[in-house]
């Protein structure tokens, strides 16, 4: 499948976003009142697909948002199946995904990946 820790942030963001209440489109994440805010706001509560992977790889890389970023898109490239990421894997596929095909998709893409 891909590395250890890449492997660690799709079950770790997996988990997040399970439960509908916890998963939001259009945002990174939101507040409990549907505030969108950033997904390593302590008040964040909801979280897109991608929102998920930065904030499990913002609590892995000691709050370092650049190695954390980097985290995220190489763990949306494996979800993607884009395989290993080269450093241009950008996130936007998973955006659509998650804001245009819903939650059902979103949950697929991390159960295909975390099986493959």
């Amino acid at each position: 499948m891909s590395a250890p820790i890449l492997t660690h942030i799709l079950i770790s963001a997996r988990s997040l976003i399970a439960d509908p209440k916890n998963w939001t489109q259009c945002h990174l994440a939101t507040t409990a009142t549907g505030e969108g805010c950033d997904p390593w706001d302590a008040q964040a509560g909801k979280f897109c697909a991608y929102g998920a992977l930065l904030r499990v790889a913002l609590n892995l890389v000691s709050d370092d948002y650049r190695d954390a970023q980097r985290l995220a898109d190489s763990a949306t490239a494996v979800l993607l199946g884009n395989g290993k990421n080269n450093g241009e894997s950008f996130p936007e596929g998973l955006f659509a995904i998650n804001d245009y095909r819903g939650h059902g998709a979103v949950m697929e893409l991390f159960d295909k990946a975390l099986a493959a």
